[in-house]
């Protein structure tokens, strides 16, 4: 047997018969993100308070490719344009007294966003600023 086989079983003897002398060392205790931070003195990540989410088309342009555009909503006559790139929107009363988007005008940006589809064939899908369950995500 020479030097190398040597060393290698006597590298499985050791592990395969330990030192009954030699003490393991124990488990370092896990600790929790926050308890470590407030042990080696820095203060514990809070995380940002998430911006309003804002009205907009998801446009599917290929595979993979989903850019997100914000619609531009404002008080006018009932006019929609929803193209590859933009959204403009203008109806009469976008919003009600709270401030969220009227169900008429819902309909109306649905019934564009479906036109849109019609006429280029991109699948989009509508983001909501507010999340009703019955709006939230709708797909045209």
């Amino acid at each position: 047997m020479n030097d190398k086989h040597r060393r290698i079983a006597d590298f499985i003897t050791r592990l395969a018969f330990p030192d009954p002398d030699i003490k393991p060392t124990p488990p370092r205790p896990r600790l929790t993100f926050l308890e470590w931070s407030q042990q080696v003195g820095t203060k514990p990540f809070v995380w940002p308070e998430r911006p309003k989410q804002r009205l907009g088309i998801t446009t599917r342009l290929m595979t993979c490719v989903y850019p997100w555009r914000p619609i531009d909503l404002d008080v006018g006559e009932p006019h929609a344009t929803v193209t590859r790139d933009h959204a403009i929107i203008r109806f009469p009363e976008p919003f009600d007294p709270n401030g969220e988007l009227t169900d008429a005008c819902r309909a109306f940006i649905v019934e564009a966003v479906k036109a849109a589809i019609e006429r280029d064939g991109l699948r989009r899908n509508i983001t909501w600023p507010d999340p009703p369950s019955d709006h939230h995500g709708d797909q045209a």
